[in-house]
């Protein structure tokens, strides 16, 4: 409704420069027929797509959280996230499979006793790839460390394969943590994911971000991991037109802040740029994407700041280089996790935003250009512990991921301070490092639900959106 009063107000003032001087009766007759014409026409053009637009809710008597969206290759969604509710006990990955009206077609669940969960999903015409981390199925016999968890099914929801890996350092210590937390398709069927690894003492304690390769078979083609002096971790993946793999995250310092951490290789795998960008406080990379236009990268920054954290974007040119950085940020903690490119060359920011409300936060979305202009802030009151973890665009409408206690709930506009950056990029110096690893192929507790199944009522429960585009 805004574009469309926008676009009769632009006719409206038109009309009444062209008329004021020749035709001073007849100017409010006609200012007032060419808005009536621009609503109208408006109204049967572009419509205020209300059954477009959806908000579901999936969860059981425990905690569900949603973590990261695919498109289904047939319109319809794909949503990766943890369960409680179902499964094996404990924790479990878990996939949803929605159509194009956000009814749930089928929802898988993948675990054992311990802790398991899906953080990142990417699919293609023939599988859906699924990976995160499992504590239940440890090769180094330490049941409460985790490993890398991968899984492989087909569009009816049936598991193709698992996957599980941890590394082994040079120094032979333990590997605590290692976790996939995105993930993209290679184009030829197969699948990159990015994450860390910790537990390696050399040649610096902390963590290591790494990237994996594997085939459509669930053969490992290759694992890499970014050898330095600090710790890094790899939040989120992508790759640009020419198949060359970006990767981001953070660096953290000794001092206990951390910068943005962003590495970008050629189809070859060399390093092709290596690069930190911040100021004196935390900063922290968690979403990428990639258009016609370069690399955008967002997460959260401290040090401008408007309140505790602000939401941060940063656009780089195909070669790396910084074209610009950006803040939006009020009163209270405001961030983003993911991206969506829309297909009129703006982009869509999702987060979350504890502004503007007294209690808990909303889920927040950006719209902006490729010019670094703001042209849109919005937040979805729910019931105060809403967030977006994850977005994607498909058939016009922005979908959404997160989780959130209700399904009822109201997009608002707001206002904050969107500010311009002067922070540069910093070469890094470090170098990529193949990583050797334990391979496991777990069985596992596997389960499938049936179509149209939807519980709900307990702890925090998954949310998803799809939100007609024409109403941002």
């Amino acid at each position: 409704m805004q574009r469309r009063l926008g676009l009769a107000a632009k006719l409206v003032a038109t009309a009444q420069r062209i008329c004021r001087n020749y035709l001073p009766h007849a100017c409010l007759l006609i200012s007032l027929i060419l808005a009536l014409t621009a609503c109208r026409s408006s109204m049967f053009l572009a419509p205020e797509s209300t059954e477009q637009s959806w908000v579901r809710g999936w969860g059981g008597a425990e905690a569900d959280v949603g973590q990261a969206l695919a498109l289904d290759p047939a319109s319809g969604l794909y949503l990766a996230g943890t369960t409680a509710s179902v499964g094996a006990g404990n924790l479990d990955a878990l996939l949803l499979s929605y159509d194009a009206d956000g009814a749930l077609s089928w929802r898988a669940s993948f675990g054992g006793t311990g802790a398991d969960g899906a953080l990142a999903v990417t699919a293609d015409a023939n599988a859906i790839y699924v990976a995160g981390s499992t504590a239940s199925f440890s090769q180094q016999g330490l049941s409460e460390y985790a490993e890398l968890l991968l899984l492989s099914y087909n569009s009816a929801g049936t598991l193709n394969w698992r996957r599980t890996w941890a590394p082994v350092w040079l120094d032979v210590s333990p590997c605590q943590y290692c976790e996939a937390l995105a993930a993209a398709g290679d184009g030829a069927g197969g699948v990159y994911l990015a994450g860390y690894a910790t537990g390696q003492t050399l040649p610096a304690p902390g963590s290591s971000a790494l990237y994996w390769h594997y085939r459509p078979d669930g053969q490992l083609l290759g694992a890499d991991y970014w050898q330095a002096a600090a710790s890094t971790v790899a939040r989120a993946i992508t790759l640009d037109d020419d198949h060359g793999l970006w990767l981001a995250g953070e660096l953290l310092a000794e001092s206990g802040a951390a910068d943005v951490f962003v590495l970008g290789l050629d189809l070859s795998g060399s390093v092709q740029l290596a690069a930190g960008w911040g100021g004196a406080e935390w900063e922290q990379a968690r979403a990428l994407a990639w258009n016609s236009t370069g690399l955008y990268v967002a997460g959260l920054t401290e040090s401008p700041g408007q309140g505790g954290f602000d939401a941060l974007i940063l656009k780089l040119g195909s070669s790396g280089q910084l074209q610009w950085a950006r803040s939006w940020g009020a009163a209270g903690v405001d961030e983003l996790s993911g991206l969506a490119p829309a297909a009129d060359g703006t982009i869509y920011a999702v987060g979350r935003t504890s502004s503007f409300n007294t209690v808990g936060h909303d889920i927040l979305v950006l719209r902006f250009d490729a010019e670094g202009e703001l042209l849109g802030a919005w937040r979805w009151e729910g019931n105060e512990l809403d967030d977006a973890r994850a977005a994607t665009i498909g058939s016009g409408a922005l979908m959404i991921a997160g989780s959130g206690p209700a399904t009822a709930g109201q997009w608002w506009p707001i206002n904050g301070v969107w500010e311009i950056l002067e922070a540069q990029l910093t070469t890094l110096s470090g170098s990529l490092q193949p990583a050797t690893g334990l391979e496991g192929a777990p069985e596992g507790v596997s389960e499938w639900g049936a179509a149209g199944e939807q519980l709900g009522g307990g702890g925090a429960d998954v949310c998803v959106q799809r939100r007609s585009l024409l109403s941002f």
